[in-house]
């Protein structure tokens, strides 16, 4: 993305019916998975396109979030 042009990155949306159908498929906690959805949006937005990079880099975010800040932010039990 050009943010010299532009600082417009695009938007994210996500469905509450999709996470909730996904956490069961995947056997996530619904926490992980918001965490998963977000950095993937986030990654596409910064330009990265799926493949090994992008799953790698998608990885690491959600594993460097732990368990205790993923409750704090999110407000999850």
């Amino acid at each position: 993305p050009d943010l010299e042009r532009n600082s417009f990155l695009g938007e994210i949306v996500l469905s509450v019916d999709t996470l909730a159908r996904e956490t069961r498929l995947y056997g996530q906690q619904p926490e992980e998975h918001t965490v998963r959805l977000l950095a993937h949006a986030l990654l596409h937005l910064a330009g990265y396109d799926h493949g090994p990079e992008m799953y790698s880099l998608t990885d690491t975010a959600v594993e460097s979030v732990s368990p205790e800040v993923r409750q704090r932010i999110l407000g999850w039990q």
